[in-house]
């Protein structure tokens, strides 16, 4: 008991509960439960309430911490005009503010745009690998490795370098590889 200290309850107490001119408004169960907007709370800290959500609000970026012990640290963050959920601030995933979505770690980020059907990734992208060697690095025990079809009588795929396009292209039945496609 020292300075502006503020002690309340008893050595043996059940429960307390903090009320107002509408009910309980918050509740402190023996157990160390505490309850906003519930008389009973099943967790450390549970807050109902039907017509209002809770409201975190501030100048800053906020962030909601999840840590358990020797598990990591998971944080969920509103990054002013984007939501995401990090872990250990190096690899996260999250959704922007025009819809889109993004995956991303400290070398590497995807995002897709949903309203134009976008996919872009920065960095190596590995199919069938955890150590892609390449911007596209597919590997598969199997005979086939890839498919392109196009619902046309006429595919092709373009190889391109700064000044030279090439093609590779299938048509009624023939490959062709050349400048040309087809």
């Amino acid at each position: 008991d020292s300075g502006d200290d503020i002690y309340i309850g008893h050595s043996n107490f059940d429960n307390i509960f903090l009320q107002g001119s509408g009910g309980t408004l918050m509740t402190l169960l023996g157990t160390g439960n505490v309850g906003i907007g519930t008389t009973n709370p099943t967790y450390k800290l549970e807050i109902h309430d039907a017509s209002e959500p809770l409201l975190l609000s501030g100048s800053a970026d906020i962030k909601f911490r999840m840590d358990k012990a020797g598990s990591g640290k998971y944080d969920i963050v509103n990054e002013g005009n984007r939501l995401t959920i990090q872990e250990g601030g190096t690899r996260y995933v999250g959704i922007g503010n025009t819809g889109g979505f993004f995956v991303a770690s400290s070398s590497a980020y995807v995002t897709a745009d949903v309203s134009s059907h976008k996919l872009l990734v920065e960095g190596k992208v590995g199919i069938g690998t955890t150590s892609p060697s390449f911007p596209l690095d597919v590997e598969t025990g199997g005979e086939i490795v890839a498919s392109f079809v196009s619902t046309d009588n006429k595919a092709g795929i373009q190889i391109a370098d700064d000044d030279t396009t090439s093609y590779i292209s299938s048509e009624g039945g023939k490959l062709s590889l050349g400048a040309n496609n087809g």
